[in-house]
């Protein structure tokens, strides 16, 4: 694969699936490597992505108490070096 350097104003348009270190994405965007950001939250940190797994039946489903319906999960991002509580997405 060799290196392509963009020119300075150029719109991308990609109607199908896209992929940064693979030769055959399997999603829109299929990213492999890390991932390194310009967003920034309102707090003006760098938003930052990170992918784990949480061992099946350790996450401690917990229904929320008080009138407020949700669930309350622990979900273990210590690998990923947060400094603050992660905003989950899920």
């Amino acid at each position: 694969m060799s290196e392509y350097s963009w020119p300075e104003d150029i719109d991308l348009t990609v109607k199908n699936k896209v992929g940064i270190g693979t030769s055959n994405p399997e999603a829109e965007l299929h990213v492999l490597g890390q991932l390194l950001g310009a967003a920034q939250d309102t707090s003006g940190n760098s938003l930052r992505i990170c992918c784990g797994k949480t061992p099946e039946g350790s996450t401690n489903w917990q229904p929320y108490v008080g009138g407020i319906e949700g669930i309350y999960v622990d979900v273990d991002t210590s690998a990923c070096g947060f400094q603050s509580t992660p905003i989950y997405l899920v």
